[in-house]
């Protein structure tokens, strides 16, 4: 990825982005995030998992 856009979207080692494709067509690329609150409550369900399985769906990025 062009520096220019690593120091505009500043990025760090390990951060992720996200492509995404508007309604336009024009392809934006931001950060990655999680927002915290679609966390809340999850910590009770939670089953143990490996970390190839976590690892998984991170890549999924199922929010």
């Amino acid at each position: 990825m062009p520096r220019e856009i690593v120091d505009f979207l500043k990025l760090n080692p390990g951060d992720t982005i996200d492509f995404i494709i508007d309604s336009d067509g024009r392809v934006v690329v931001q950060l990655a995030k999680i927002q915290v609150q679609s966390l809340k409550g999850i910590l009770h369900r939670m089953e143990s998992i490996s970390i190839e399985a976590m690892n998984a769906a991170v890549k999924q990025r199922v929010y």
